[in-house]
């Protein structure tokens, strides 16, 4: 088994569609289905254990919670660290993965910030994993 996962953190489709409905509904899933298939390519192609987290799975009453459960899970399954990624930012490329694989596994935590003082892609190693402190964080606010 790798000693590193790559979650890809998305709602499935059909709710992406409701929550961020750009394009009206069928147009908005088409284009949510192609960037979550676009991502696990992306995140397979690092031949990295990779794993959709999406809406069935995700676990918690809001993001951080689901976010911390899903992270906490696959440090369960034996993982050392994990690097998380969305379905929403097209410019994410296979060699930024590779970069935060490699950063992660040296035991550095990883983000990758957005303009909108957001991230893109988190990686933490497991003996940098707090809950407390992950759930602490104020997730998707201004």
């Amino acid at each position: 088994m790798s000693k590193t996962a790559i979650i890809i953190f998305s709602h499935l489709p059909e709710i992406e569609a409701r929550i961020k409905d750009f394009a009206g509904f069928k147009n908005t899933r088409r284009v949510s289905a192609l960037f979550t298939k676009h991502f696990i390519e992306l995140a397979k192609n690092t031949h990295t254990d990779t794993f959709w987290h999406n809406t069935l799975v995700q676990e918690g009453q809001n993001f951080g919670e689901r976010l911390a459960n899903a992270f906490e899970s696959m440090y369960a399954k034996g993982y050392d660290a994990v690097v998380c990624i969305g379905n929403d930012c097209p410019e994410l490329q296979v060699q930024m993965l590779y970069k935060a694989i490699e950063e992660v596994e040296n035991g550095k935590t990883v983000l990758g910030p957005t303009t909108d003082a957001g991230a893109y892609l988190i990686a933490i190693p497991k003996k940098a994993f707090h809950k407390t402190h992950f759930l602490q964080v104020k997730w998707q606010s201004s």
